[in-house]
């Protein structure tokens, strides 16, 4: 499995080499390039194999299948560990999508998207956050994410 954005900066750090990426992102995004273009070409000139940007899947493989943004990020919740697991498995474009950018950036899918919408669905009592999950988040939180 390719390293996740996050495990990328965490490597960074180990290796004090994190402030190199951070001054070389600035750089270019003072040369007109946007944020995350800017994130993406320091981190491949510093060695990151991953890629924030989506793989293309066809079509083909959600023929017939609709998205539905609070149930897409359940999907991607339950099988961000699930190693096998394919587009075609997918509900729709969308919790694939989503189940992608979950396992680049656990760190922002878990404090972010994740937090939200649990948060949305918990007014209405059918949350699906343990104790232990909001441990999990609030340790996740505290590291900041450049």
């Amino acid at each position: 499995m390719l390293e996740s954005a996050d495990q990328f900066r965490e490597r960074l750090r180990e290796e004090g080499q994190f402030d190199t990426f951070v001054a070389r992102r600035q750089e270019l995004i003072a040369v007109g390039r946007t944020k995350g273009q800017a994130w993406e070409i320091a981190a491949q000139e510093l060695g990151w194999g991953g890629s924030s940007l989506q793989t293309a899947v066809p079509k083909e493989c959600f023929a017939g299948k609709a998205s539905d943004p609070v149930e897409d990020i359940q999907w991607a919740y339950r099988n961000l560990a699930i190693s096998d697991v394919t587009p075609a498995d997918a509900p729709g474009p969308g919790a694939w999508s989503m189940l992608q950018f979950a396992r680049s950036h656990p760190a922002r899918f878990f404090c972010g998207v994740f937090v939200k919408v649990m948060g949305q669905l918990g007014r209405g009592g059918q949350t699906m956050m343990t104790e232990q999950d909001r441990r999990i988040i609030a340790e996740l939180g505290d590291d900041d994410d450049e």
